[in-house]
């Protein structure tokens, strides 16, 4: 998958709603999956995984900073908000 700002029609974008939807959907099922499992879990198995999504999400981060992919380019076109 490539980056928004990488698409050919940026930032005009044209999109399937069906396939959106679907994606919406298994996105919001996945999202009550993982809720309901983290209500079950102890405070020790919940920092666990608090940790390890961190660590991941710093992973992807580190990744694209050292590969420059995104780096310097706006996040959202209101904000100006930048990745790097």
């Amino acid at each position: 998958m490539i980056w928004n700002w990488q698409q050919p029609d940026w930032p005009t974008f044209q999109w399937d709603q069906v396939r959106l939807e679907a994606a919406e959907k298994q996105f919001l099922v996945n999202g009550g999956v993982f809720v309901g499992t983290v209500r079950h879990l102890g405070t020790e198995e919940r920092d666990q995984l608090t940790i390890e999504a961190m660590s991941t999400e710093e992973r992807a981060v580190l990744y694209l900073q050292a590969t420059g992919t995104g780096c310097g380019r706006t996040t959202g076109a209101a904000s100006g908000a930048r990745n790097c």
